[in-house]
């Protein structure tokens, strides 16, 4: 196996950079530099869709790191500066992306459920009386206010 790997670096005329110290270091830091800029997100990004809840996270700070990375890039183009600082700029706009769609579509599904639970029909016949079972059912504005916070959908009290 080995013998083959050395056989296709020969064949490309590839060679691998010599295994030092300061090698290990030079690749640690720039993993570091590449990677380093997404680990705050990785929490926020699972207590964000553990609770469904966007309220902490500011979507104008993501908008201001894609803009500072977009620009980098671009300047990447004129002036071209170290690779890990090029790749951090690309994984870090990846980043802010999958951190704006879940936002979007977390707070899409907050004002969806908001809307479900909102009765505005006065006229619905399941408000009337019915004398046979005895149940007095509630109006309108203390039905909105128990399904809301009782998670019901049918709010009915019942004569005794």
């Amino acid at each position: 196996m080995d013998n083959l790997i050395y056989k296709l670096f020969q064949n490309f005329q590839l060679s691998l950079p010599e295994l030092s110290l300061s090698n290990l270091v030079s690749w640690i830091a720039s993993g570091s530099i590449m990677f380093g800029g997404i680990v705050p997100y990785i929490p926020q990004y699972l207590q964000i869709k553990r609770t469904d809840n966007a309220d902490g996270f500011s979507t104008y700070v993501c908008l201001a790191l894609i803009l500072a990375n977009l620009l980098r890039i671009l300047f990447w183009f004129g002036h071209p500066f170290e690779f890990p600082l090029l790749a951090q700029s690309v994984i870090m706009l990846a980043t802010m992306l999958v951190m704006l769609h879940l936002c979007t579509q977390v707070k899409a599904m907050q004002e969806i459920s908001t809307r479900k639970r909102k009765f505005t029909d006065p006229n619905d016949d399941s408000l009337k009386t019915s004398s046979s079972s005895q149940q007095l059912l509630v109006a309108s504005p203390l039905k909105a206010f128990i399904g809301r916070y009782c998670n019901t959908s049918v709010a009915a009290l019942t004569v005794g």
